[in-house]
């Protein structure tokens, strides 16, 4: 099923993709926890459709609960901490946040 999300959303299909893509997360919270990586990627992948879609602050608040998680599971200088906080200072950018995105990026930078 999260391959076939992906499938929809390099097609474009955004909604079908989301929709999917949150069945997925369900199945993978309630069978692995919401720190499993699974769970996290899946996360990571419903934040792609979300914003693709526009819908740049539910996209921020579910990155913002995947980046917590991700630093408290693989620490803050790991590389995919790093690329969800660069993802999440692009979503501040699609919102015209530019100063936080900014921080973000920098903060991305020195680590």
């Amino acid at each position: 099923m999260h391959n076939l999300a992906l499938l929809l959303s390099k097609q474009g299909r955004y909604k079908d993709a989301e929709a999917m893509q949150r069945e997925v997360l369900g199945v993978w919270k309630c069978m692995s926890g919401a720190e499993h990586l699974s769970t996290l990627a899946t996360m990571h992948t419903l934040v792609l459709s979300l914003s693709n879609q526009g819908q740049y602050k539910e996209a921020e608040v579910m990155q913002r609960e995947v980046l917590g998680v991700r630093k408290h599971v693989s620490g803050a200088e790991h590389p995919d901490t790093l690329a969800m906080m660069h993802n999440l200072a692009l979503s501040l950018s699609n919102q015209g946040r530019y100063k936080e995105a900014e921080v973000m990026q920098r903060e991305v930078v020195d680590i």
